[in-house]
Formats: structure tokens, C-alpha cells, sequence
């Protein structure tokens, strides 16, 4: 067996049944489906989600589209709330009338705002009791950023979901 699976200096298998039996071994991974379960379970999560969604969509109709806007732009609730996506459903369901479509980025917009204004009081309010965690250096770090060259970030932090968590609570504890 060790001869094998003899690797030569660059790397590839010396002896050809090495491959045949790599060669075997894929083969019944892809014919068997063993490959294939975490995805099945990845994909019926996901469709569970959508399916949640969708209920919540049709029971509450274009106002859930505020809640989830403002949900999601609230500090620490928006990495755990799909606000995204019931956005989104709402564009959807509204892309036949261009006025309903734009009720409901209207209304996320609005959420948004408010969502955002929560999280800057927040942090605003309690963000200096960080200056003495661990939290601390990186809160010197952002006062640092944006007093420079860095207030360029700003109207972009909205790309990446983890700045967009936390930007305005950030913006809050600086005291911008």
C-alpha cells in the first residue's frame, strides 16, 4: 500500500494504480450521491427560509418590507434577520405596477433610516463604555480612520454586510 501512495518530488503519484484507485474512489463518491448530502440539507434550508419568508410576505403584505428594512439596519439585529431577502421578495412582487415598486423602496429606504438612527443613538449612548474593553483599540482605530483621509468610507460602508451591522453604531461612538 505505502508503495502506492509513493509521492515523488513533484508532487504526483509514481505508480498508475495510484491514480486508478483515486480515479475509483471519486467515482464512487459522485455514483453513490455521499457527496451530495450536505448540499441536500443546505438546500432544503434555504428553502425553508424562502418559504417562511414568502408566508410572511403574503400574510403581511408591502408593511414587512418596513419592519425587515428597519430590523436589519438596527445594530446587532441585522446579521441574524434576512431583511435582504424580504426586501427583495417585496421588489418582486411589486415588479408588475412600477408605482407599487416604488412604495416599496419607499418604505425600505425609510426603514433603512430609521434602522440606522437606532443603531447611531445606540452606540452614540453607549459606545464610550467600550473605550475600556476590548473593544477599545478598535474603537481608537475608527475615531483615527475617520478623522483622516477615511471619510472617503463612508457612503460605501453600506457593500459588506458586516460594515453595514455596524457602521452607524460605529459612527455613533466616535461621536461623528
Amino acid at each position: 500500500m505505502g508503495a502506492l501512495l509513493d509521492l515523488s518530488r513533484n508532487g504526483r503519484f509514481r505508480d498508475s494504480l495510484g491514480w486508478v484507485l483515486l480515479i475509483a474512489g471519486v467515482v464512487l463518491l459522485v455514483r453513490t450521491g455521499w457527496w451530495s448530502a450536505p448540499f441536500e440539507g443546505i438546500n432544503w434550508l434555504t428553502d425553508e427560509i424562502f418559504l417562511f419568508l414568502n408566508s410572511l410576505f403574503d400574510r403581511f403584505g408591502t408593511p414587512i418590507v418596513f419592519v425587515a428594512a428597519l430590523v436589519e439596519a438596527t445594530v446587532g439585529l441585522g446579521v441574524i434577520f434576512p431583511g435582504v431577502a424580504l426586501m427583495f421578495l417585496g421588489g418582486a412582487y411589486s415588479a408588475d405596477d412600477p408605482a407599487d415598486l416604488a412604495v416599496v423602496w419607499l418604505i425600505a429606504v425609510a426603514g433603512t433610516m430609521i434602522g440606522d438612527t437606532i443603531s447611531y443613538a445606540i452606540g452614540y449612548r453607549g459606545g464610550r463604555m467600550l473605550a475600556n474593553t476590548r473593544l477599545g483599540p478598535t474603537l481608537r482605530a475608527g475615531e483615527a480612520l475617520m478623522t483622516g483621509r477615511g471619510r472617503w468610507f463612508i457612503p460605501f460602508y453600506h457593500v459588506a454586510s458586516i460594515t453595514r451591522a455596524v457602521g452607524p453604531f460605529g459612527a455613533g461612538a466616535i461621536r461623528m
